[in-house]
């Protein structure tokens, strides 16, 4: 099998979508300006391993995705965490698979069930661990199949393969993990500026606040060469909007911060929320939207997962742990922001979330003693002696919990939290599916299932947990699936309205087959 790729300039920079026709030899790729393509490979984002197709597949750290064709199959590589995907579908004899649903959506002229409302609970259960995760979502057409942390094999009759993604190894003590990060995230940034690429590399920006996690990994970003960083002035509003900047710590780490509102998206009117919402997972990473002149041809770093994986208090389930169980959908919904913008998120806590029984036992043991602050809710010793053997002082962070994102997820102040064209947009889309959720008899089972989903939940935690430490796994299991956690709202429509207003950026002049700028063996220019 080999590679037809066409490359269109107005799709989103690292946007693709291909398309494998059963028993055909020809795989035809659409792709934007800065997914890098050769013969046999293509690619958008970086990894742990030399700029090659097979240290593509191989790697345990991959951030982006790509594609790998050989004689007789293709393989797809997804992100190597579950705050990304890749998602497929069938139509007809052919497989379409990108990594970009709205894309998808388009090439395959499907779209969302308008009388389907469970979207966004289906899209981010993820966060209970990939064997919790809803791996098809039902479309106007069909359905779209969903793939994480995994290499895809395709073969001439269609015939899929999932090959979950190898992972990190577990840690002995404080001074192997952090001599691993350091080393794997050398290994990322030396791929991220490799020679063999057509475009210039992606280079490092860090994120800084006055918490524990994304100050460490800012110290991390400065050993492979950040000089810069971004910052909000203030958390939200459910936090006090206590000033949460990281400006005096990143000036102490040498690097230059520049700072902005958490709330500059509100004063967008090009309904900016849409390219959040659309990825299906909430959408609280709007915020980070204010980061945009910083953002193209970056490596972000950022330390989603921080206050789950770093934490001594937050005891894991050896059982569970490879299953990337995960606290909250936060970081997830850069997708379609990141796809357009050009850059490259890594995520330095999820990297390793595997590891996370041996990081609990470093956090706890008698080595890391001195990093302890005694705080019952908020004490990380591994993102603090990072920063304090960076030379910060103590009292400057990790003192009290902020959060800067803004959850639309089940959040009934749309209103508010919208800017107001979106919200007069969304209103004007929602206002004629108002009473959705009441056909067929609905509004009693939604008024009935979600507080018995709630005492399951909390049983069938409680049992594995208790399982975990007797070594064992158990688990009963979702009697009352997991869409029926919250009261269904008018929110349930966000991902639908979403969809509609990202259709326009995938409505390209040309099909898969399309002749446009062919890009077979090469990449976008140098910029």
């Amino acid at each position: 099998m080999r590679f037809d790729f066409t490359l269109v300039p107005s799709l989103p920079r690292l946007s693709w979508c291909a398309r494998v026709s059963r028993r055909q030899p020809v795989v035809h790729v659409l792709h934007g300006p800065w997914v890098e393509s050769a013969k046999d490979w293509f690619v958008e984002g970086v990894w742990n391993g030399p700029f090659t197709a097979a240290g593509m597949l191989d790697a345990t750290m991959l951030l982006g995705s790509g594609g790998h064709a050989t004689k007789d199959r293709v393989t797809f590589a997804a992100t190597s965490h579950s705050m990304d995907r890749l998602q497929y579908t069938r139509v007809g004899d052919d497989l379409l698979i990108s990594n970009s649903l709205a894309f998808l959506f388009a090439q395959a002229d499907d779209g969302p069930d308008p009388a389907y409302l469970f979207y966004d609970q289906d899209l981010i259960s993820f966060v209970d661990g990939l064997s919790h995760a809803v791996r098809r979502i039902p479309t106007l057409r069909g359905s779209v199949h969903l793939a994480y942390s995994s290499n895809l094999v395709v073969d001439a009759d269609l015939h899929i393969l999932e090959r979950r993604r190898r992972l990190p190894r577990s840690f002995a003590d404080y001074a192997d993990y952090v001599s691993f990060l350091q080393r794997e995230l050398a290994s990322i940034h030396r791929n991220a500026t490799a020679p063999e690429r057509a475009r210039s590399g992606y280079q490092p920006l860090a994120t800084i606040s006055s918490g524990y996690d994304s100050p460490a990994c800012a110290v991390l970003a400065q050993c492979i060469g950040a000089r810069e960083a971004v910052t909000f002035r203030a958390a939200r509003e459910d936090y006090g909007g206590q000033a949460d900047s990281g400006a005096l710590v990143g000036g102490i780490l040498g690097l230059s911060v520049a700072e902005y509102d958490r709330s500059h998206y509100i004063r967008n009117d090009q309904l900016q929320e849409a390219e959040f919402l659309g990825v299906g997972t909430g959408g609280e990473d709007i915020v980070m939207s204010a980061f945009e002149p910083h953002l193209p041809g970056r490596l972000l770093f950022t330390g989603f997962l921080g206050d789950r994986l770093w934490s001594r208090l937050y005891r894991p389930d050896p059982n569970e742990a490879a299953d990337f169980p995960m606290k909250f959908p936060a970081g997830s919904s850069l997708t379609e922001f990141r796809l357009r913008v050009g850059f490259v998120h890594v995520p330095v806590p999820l990297l390793t979330l595997g590891a996370h029984p041996s990081l609990y036992v470093i956090s706890n043991s008698a080595a890391m003693r001195a990093w302890r602050v005694g705080n019952p809710r908020y004490d990380r010793p591994i993102p603090r002696r990072l920063v304090e053997d960076a030379g910060v002082p103590r009292h400057l962070f990790g003192q009290a919990k902020r959060a800067v994102t803004q959850p639309f997820y089940h959040n009934e102040r749309l209103r508010d939290i919208m800017s107001p064209r979106s919200f007069r947009d969304f209103e004007e889309f929602a206002g004629p599916r108002a009473d959705l959720h009441r056909a067929g008899g609905r509004s009693v089972a939604l008024a009935v299932l979600p507080p018995i989903h709630a005492v399951q939940h909390f049983v069938d935690r409680a049992l594995s947990s208790a399982a975990g430490r007797l070594g064992v796994s158990l688990s009963m299991g979702p009697a009352v699936p997991r869409r029926y956690r919250q009261r269904l709202t008018m929110n349930a429509l966000t991902f639908h309205w979403a969809q509609e207003k990202l259709r326009p950026r995938y409505s390209t002049p040309v099909e898969l087959r399309g002749p446009v700028a062919r890009s077979a063996g090469t990449a976008a220019p140098r910029t």
